[in-house]
């Protein structure tokens, strides 16, 4: 096993999956990748899931993106506690780690 991935939702509801997630990195002596997504994963595909023309935009802003990347730290790194086997970063970013 290379890495657990949890995908941050910025809300109470999904600290059951963070602890689950901490605990399986912990367990496997392995690297925690947490990520977020700013858009939709179907955003991107839209012409897969609907037939008509109307794409909306990919939110794409710089400091958007920096403002939700410094928010899942702050939400994530106290939690953590002594683990430092994490990678934090975007969807897009993820896919890119080898």
């Amino acid at each position: 096993m290379n890495g657990i991935g949890l995908c941050a939702i910025f809300a109470r509801q999904g600290d059951w999956a963070f602890d689950y997630a901490l605990s399986m990195a912990r367990h496997h002596k392995t690297k925690l990748n947490i990520f977020h997504f700013l858009d939709s994963p179907y955003t991107l595909r839209r012409d897969v899931v609907f037939v008509d023309a109307k794409r909306p935009r990919p939110l794409r802003d710089p400091d958007l993106i920096a403002k939700k990347d410094k928010e899942m730290r702050e939400t994530y790194e106290e939690r953590l506690g002594d683990y430092v086997e994490v990678v934090f970063g975007s969807a897009k970013e993820m896919t890119n780690l080898s």
